[in-house]
């Protein structure tokens, strides 16, 4: 048996006050992950993010892209000749 004397202890309420303690106001609710502090969408500029040059990166993957392909062509046609 054991001879360990038990206490008695009152769990807290919801409010995070100990039960019986009605002297402190519950505090107010945290504010949940989905409220948002900053204003809606729609009221300014996006930060830019990424590069505005891909026209120039596109043009100049088609061109080695071409020279590519002119290349693998004149191979077999070199290839041919042999």
């Amino acid at each position: 048996m054991d001879s360990t004397p038990s206490a008695s202890v009152t769990p807290p309420s919801e409010s995070g006050t100990p039960s019986g303690d009605s002297s402190r106001p519950a505090a107010p609710p945290a504010p949940s992950p989905s409220e948002s502090t900053t204003p809606a969408a729609g009221g300014g500029d996006l930060a830019s993010t990424g590069s505005s040059g891909t026209v120039p990166l596109v043009i100049g993957a088609a061109v080695v892209l071409a020279a590519g392909a002119g290349l693998v062509v004149a191979a077999g046609r070199r290839a041919e000749r042999a």
